[in-house]
């Protein structure tokens, strides 16, 4: 429907198509361009026809209007639309009268006896031809306006046009003269007498307002408002059109026409509060449905022209709650609709100015009580923001200024009466200050200088300082703060300080140079000052002026507050100091705004830091002070001092303390000593000791019950031993696991409490805990014992609950101290990644490890674990730029010691980075660059025997003492062979073959040895395995010198095996039959071990156990013995043997 119509242009270039007919069809097409192109064909046609004929009507023009008339009653989608603009402008150039019209509408448009769905299309039809003549002006005379006025009220009849006649006939009456009005016009539209509000209804109202727009200032309009519409548009009328209004919803899902008119009306009035209390959230949001969505729809109509002051009018309580509700359940009956109408409301306020999304946010904020916030995500909030310019950010910034200053403006919006309203203006200056926060932390945001040092001062001031009284300096800070900030207020906005200080001392800026960006250090301004150093110097004037402080300071306070001013004003007179310098006055900087906050802890920080700052300044004169025997040396140097101080700083947790270390241990990080390391180095250790080697010998893991079980089938005296191992375990009961979690208060497997509850339990119900059956004794139990039971009961209960809270309490403590060791290990993972090269970095090896074994059985820390293990793995014992100079052998050896030890204890997740530790000190050990020692000058001879030893040794050692690591190593093999529960694992050797074969070799007559000692088959399998893995090194030239002596014995070891083999070890053969193919093959190959190795005895002991039926019946053991004869094969025949038995008595007798 059109309240009125677009003015087509003539166009005489224009041509009729081929088929006049087909033009009709053309009219009523879905394509808005296709029919305004029938349209204007037709109409240019008929404009050149009726023009050939004078002023007679032609005969194709009176064709066009029986059939445009006729056609308004089609069912077509868009022939209304199409032949409702042709016969309009039809009408404006044809000689066509309002008689003939009419006539034509009797004819074609009859209503009566149709069909009621005909009947419908002609209803329609009528009000559209009725509308066409209004507008192209055919109604001029009292009697034409009589007669369209007529025609409209016809149809009024039906429901479902009242709305459209009612346009129609405002638009009739608005382009009369104002006595056609006053003497029939009123009369035909029902307006004087009628009933007036008891008969009233939308479409009368909205006929009410239109006309009031045009004649409300006339004498006589004012005179038939108050005679016959009492009270109109005045707060008395407002229940009265609640009820007219609350029928406009017959027009859903559209609104009706008359909203925006009594909208408009009540706005200008200043009356847009009572009326929407009382139409909108008293009336349509407590009714039903349809009405609740009309409520949606009118706040959607008012978003693009509302106003701040409007804000806490349309969000109202109702309205809100319901859409709240809606929203949040997709459950509910209108959850589509208030989806929609967010979706609209966050697309508004990416548009809209920004003291609108101020106000906005403010009120749903607060009206919701975060509600808001949490359905739309601070994300959402934040995109928002990121939209606006700086223009926008200023404006919306001295928003949250004004509203934290005043809120009483807010308060009193919200018609809050005593002591809310007090409690409420706290809450909009919290909500204040937090939008501020937002403000500066939003990153996309163009985070300029100005505007950043505008909050920080503006917060910080009105936090620590009573700007409830005009001061000359409170022009800086947006005014007078009209309410004062109580206690909880003033802390809430202390840490919201907080947060935006150490988002300030995160700020880094960039500028273009010639060579690209270049990036300021975090925390400072263009110009090179720190942002703290800025705001202390605020502070400084505000101190200075008189500004009475919220707690004034003491004489110590202002002491203090005088050496960190001082020290800040010395370091900043210094031009291009160092990072040293910069570290200090970002400390001094810091310390002194949390003077402001922190008393009693600041003073002594400042003092603890002004000390080590004179001592590092002492450290680097070049010729220092004598000190007098009074001034006592001190015990740590300023470094360590610092270092000290810094983990104090980050044991708070803040994120601005957790920041400024962070910055300022970059900067002092190459000055770091080995007793600063030593003191990181202490936080990183486990708190207990106990906690580390708790469960090391309650056994192996599932890893090493396995090689137990399997090392049971070696024979009857193992399998004995092991029985009699499992024994205490199978009848003791529970393990030390699950008593442990008994103790703890939870449950066991069984289902049962921990027994020292149950034990207060059973003393509280005394005899009665028994569970007798017998009735007798259940008798005896009269009310006064059960008194005492209950009472009893009570307090075992609530020592039961006292201990779970303890237990809580201190898990909470747990979790504090490893959050603050990942803040520590934030500043490890810096030094490693700056200071790579330096030896300090290995005394962080065993603490991490030892961290990490610590951490590995409490799965809640499992994210701090995964952290230790990364740095340990990525940014110490795998880097490739590692410390060769400067290292200290003996305390790096200790180390090396130390994780070989704890090789015993460790788990199969842990004992893989244990390895990786070991390796890593080895390669720094043999990699170290040992100078070369002064030599005298040698002959032509000499140098030729120097190069002969050369081609003998294997390889550097560095600093490593290689008969220390190989005892280490032999104790460590000692406890994997000889103790079954041992957790030492092979891994290490193999490692350590693989990575330094030429040092392994020396653990070689060790192995053989652990032979002998084997606590069972399965460890001599192991033993096997890495003998064979030592054989199989590649690139080792001098194999004969460290096989040569162990060769005879490790033969035969293996032929004893060979020879004494039955069914039950015949499954663990396979590794030393492996070995013992190597090991020939190895001896072929070397002209110094072949005469050493009886190949006849080998061969003879192999080929006797092949005749067995085990071996027989074995494919796989058949296939391990047929590799040792194929090898032996190819050894020399007999004669050489003969031969060589010589030199292998010879060497036996040596």
């Amino acid at each position: 429907r059109r309240s009125h119509t677009c003015r087509l242009e003539m166009s005489e270039s224009a041509t009729l198509p081929g088929n006049f007919l087909q033009t009709f069809w053309d009219l009523a097409s879905d394509e808005e361009a296709e029919r305004i192109d029938a349209a204007l064909s037709l109409v240019t046609y008929l404009k050149e026809q009726q023009d050939s004929q004078n002023e007679e009507p032609c005969y194709e023009l009176g064709y066009a209007l029986d059939r445009l008339v006729k056609g308004m009653a089609s069912h077509r989608k868009m022939a209304r639309s199409g032949y409702f603009i042709t016969l309009t402008e039809v009408l404006r150039f044809s000689s066509a009268t309002l008689c003939h019209v009419m006539s034509l509408i009797n004819k074609h448009l009859e209503i009566g006896k149709a069909k009621s769905q005909e009947e419908r299309g002609a209803y329609f039809g009528r009000v559209f031809v009725l509308l066409a003549l209004i507008e192209a002006g055919k109604v001029k005379t009292e009697d034409e306006v009589g007669q369209v006025l007529q025609g409209l009220q016809a149809c009024c009849k039906k429901s479902y046009l009242n709305e459209f006649c009612a346009v129609a006939m405002c638009k009739l009456i608005g382009s009369c003269s104002e006595e056609l009005v006053r003497t029939k016009g009123l009369q035909l539209l029902e307006l004087e007498g009628g009933g007036g509000w008891d008969s009233c209804t939308p479409h009368r109202l909205y006929m009410l307002l239109s006309l009031n727009q045009v004649w409300g200032k006339k004498k006589w309009w004012k005179k038939l408002m108050k005679t016959h519409w009492d009270s109109f548009l005045k707060e008395k009328s407002f229940p009265r059109m609640a009820a007219v209004l609350a029928e406009s919803s017959t027009s859903h899902p559209r609104l009706h026409s008359v909203w925006p008119l009594v909208l408009e009306a009540v706005r200008t009035k200043k009356r847009l509060a009572p009326f929407w209390k009382t139409v909108v959230d008293d009336g349509l949001m407590t009714s039903s449905h349809d009405r609740k969505y009309l409520g949606f729809k009118l706040l959607e109509m008012l978003l693009p022209s509302l106003e701040c002051a409007e804000v806490s009018i349309v969000f109202s309580p109702n309205l809100v709650q319901c859409w709240m509700n809606n929203v949040s359940s997709g459950t509910n009956y209108l959850h589509a609709a208030a989806k929609h109408l967010l979706t609209v409301l966050m697309n508004y306020l990416q548009t809209t100015r920004p003291s609108l999304i101020a106000s906005i946010l403010l009120h749903l904020q607060s009206s919701t009580g975060n509600r808001f916030e949490q359905l739309i995500g601070n994300k959402a909030v934040v995109a928002i923001l990121s939209e606006m310019d700086l223009a926008g950010i200023s404006e919306y910034l001295d928003k949250l200024k004004e509203l934290f200053s005043d809120p009483v403006p807010v308060v009193d919006s919200e018609q809050r009466s005593g002591g809310s309203q007090l409690a409420y203006s706290f809450s909009v200056q919290l909500w204040a200050a937090d939008q501020i926060l937002n403000l500066v932390r939003n990153r996309k945001l163009q985070r300029v200088e100005s505007w950043l040092l505008n909050a920080a001062h503006f917060l910080f001031a009105h936090t620590f300082f009573d700007l409830s009284k005009p001061y000359e300096v409170t022009a800086q800070v947006s005014g007078v703060l009209k309410v004062p900030l109580s206690k909880a207020t003033q802390h809430g906005c202390a840490q919201k300080f907080d947060g935006l200080l150490a988002e300030l001392c995160a700020f880094v800026t960039s500028s273009k140079t010639e060579g690209g960006r270049k990036f300021t250090l975090p925390g400072t301004m263009e110009g090179g000052g720190y942002f703290a150093s800025d705001i202390m110097q605020f502070a400084g004037q505000l101190v200075s002026g008189c500004v009475d402080m919220t707690e004034p300071f003491s004489e110590e306070d202002q002491e203090a507050w005088e050496v960190v001013t001082s020290e800040v004003n010395s370091l900043k007179e210094k031009e291009n100091s160092d990072l040293v310098s910069k570290a200090f006055l970002l400390l001094f900087s810091v310390l002194g705004i949390k003077l402001f906050s922190d008393r009693s802890k600041t003073r002594q920080s400042i003092q603890e830091l002004k000390t080590c700052h004179n001592e590092m300044t002492r450290s680097r004169i070049k010729t220092p002070k004598k000190k007098t025997k009074d001034e006592q040396q001190p015990l740590l140097g300023w470094m360590d001092v610092l270092v000290d101080m810094l983990l104090g700083f980050l044991s708070e947790g803040t994120q601005l303390w957790r920041g400024v270390v962070d910055q300022v241990f970059r900067m002092v990080v190459p000055h770091l000593t080995p007793s600063s390391m030593e003191l990181i180095v202490k936080v990183l250790e486990p708190q207990a000791k106990e906690e580390l080697m708790k469960g090391d010998d309650e056994g192996s893991g599932e890893e090493e019950s396995e090689e137990e079980g399997e090392g049971k089938e070696g024979g009857e005296g193992d399998e004995e031993e092991e029985e009699e191992e499992k024994a205490p375990a199978k009848s003791g009961g529970k393990s030390d696991g699950e008593e442990s979690m008994s103790s703890d208060g939870e449950e066991d497997e069984d289902g049962d409490l921990d027994p020292a509850f149950r034990e207060d339990v059973k003393k509280a119900l005394g005899a009665a805990a028994a569970g007798s059956s017998n009735e007798e004794d259940e008798g005896d139990f009269d009310d006064e014992a059960m008194m005492a039971v209950d009472e009893a009961l009570a307090e075992a209960f609530k020592l039961h609950m006292s201990h779970r809270s303890q237990k809580k309490v201190k898990k909470e403590e747990e979790l504090s101290v490893v959050h603050f060791k990942l803040r520590v290990l934030d500043l490890v993972e810096v030094y490693l990644k700056r200071e790579y090269t330096s030896p300090l970095i290995l005394d962080l090896v065993v603490p991490l490890y030892q961290l990490i074994h610590h951490l590995q059985s409490k799965p809640e820390y499992a994210p701090f674990a995964s952290r230790v293990v990364s740095i340990y793995k990525a940014k110490l014992c795998t880097i490739k730029k590692y410390p060769k100079v400067g290292i200290d052998g003996e305390r790096t050896h200790s180390h090396l010691h130390t994780l070989i030890g704890l090789m015993d204890k460790a788990t199969p997740t842990s004992s893989p980075l244990a390895i990786l530790g070991c390796m890593f000190l080895l390669k720094v050990l043999r990699g170290v660059n040992v100078p070369p020692a002064v030599s005298p000058l040698t002959t032509r001879s000499g140098k030729k025997r120097k190069c002969n030893e050369n081609t003998t040794a294997i390889m550097p050692t560095g600093i490593l003492n290689v008969a220390m690591v190989t005892e280490w190593f032999a104790e460590a093999l000692q406890k994997l062979v000889t103790k079954k529960t041992s957790n030492v694992p092979v891994a290490l050797f193999n490692a350590y073959i693989e990575r330094f074969p030429g040092l392994a070799w020396h653990l070689a007559p060790h192995m053989t040895e652990a032979l002998d000692k084997a606590a069972n088959q399965f460890r001599k399998t192991q033993l096997y395995d890495i003998l064979h893995h030592l054989l199989s090194q590649p690139g080792e030239e001098k194999v004969a010198v460290h096989l040569a002596p162990l060769i005879t014995r490790l033969q035969a070891h293996c032929v004893d095996q060979v020879s004494t083999c039955d069914e039950v070890v015949m499954k663990k053969m396979k590794p030393m039959l492996v070995f013992l193919t190597k090991l020939v093959m190895v001896a072929q190959g070397s002209s110094e071990l072949e005469g050493l190795l009886d190949f006849e005895s080998i061969r003879g002991a192999v080929e006797k156990l092949m005749n067995q039926e085990e071996v027989g019946g074995s494919p796989e053991a058949w296939s391990e013995y047929s590799k040792v004869l194929a090898a032996l094969k190819r050894s020399k025949t007999a004669e050489d043997n003969g031969t060589s038995a010589k030199k292998r008595t010879k060497l036996n007798a040596h």
